[in-house]
């Protein structure tokens, strides 16, 4: 991502350090998708597939609006996901224990095997932080920790 131009800059030294980390941080999370969308193209997903392949805990029981949640997704576009997924057969739709109305989603055998091979590829990849040092890795988490704390 280019920084985008002739938007108006803010001046101050404080600002453009701010502005700059702003922009790079943003260049580092679209590597992170680009790598993560590469990985579950690797096992035949599309990135949006994995994350709720990913968001299903093994004999797990959810209903769609859960998921919806736990994915950050609309449920009118969580649909289509799971359609793709079923007919797969990586996840299944049941009647919900609680309100048999309600169709809750698990995965099968072989959705737990392509979830825990999605897993262990992502988490064994250093992708875009590959390029960093033990110590680097290790100053960048305590800032992304200390930025994410909440601001009162």
């Amino acid at each position: 991502m280019d920084s985008p131009s002739p938007l108006p800059v803010e001046t101050g030294q404080e600002l453009r350090v701010v502005q700059e980390v702003t922009h790079l941080i943003l260049r580092l999370t679209e590597r992170l998708q680009d790598n993560y969308a590469r990985h579950a193209a690797r096992l035949g997903l599309t990135a949006g597939q994995a994350k709720v392949l990913m968001a299903l805990r093994p004999e797990e029981s959810v209903p769609m609006r859960v998921l919806a949640e736990r994915t950050g997704y609309d449920p009118s576009n969580l649909t289509g996901l799971v359609d793709r997924l079923v007919a797969r057969e990586l996840v299944s739709r049941r009647p919900d224990a609680v309100d048999r109305r309600v169709k809750a989603l698990t995965t099968t055998q072989q959705g737990e095997r392509l979830r825990v091979a999605f897993w262990r590829q992502i988490h064994g990849d250093t992708g875009p932080l590959a390029n960093l040092s033990g110590e680097e890795l290790a100053g960048l988490r305590s800032s992304l920790r200390t930025a994410l704390q909440p601001t009162d």
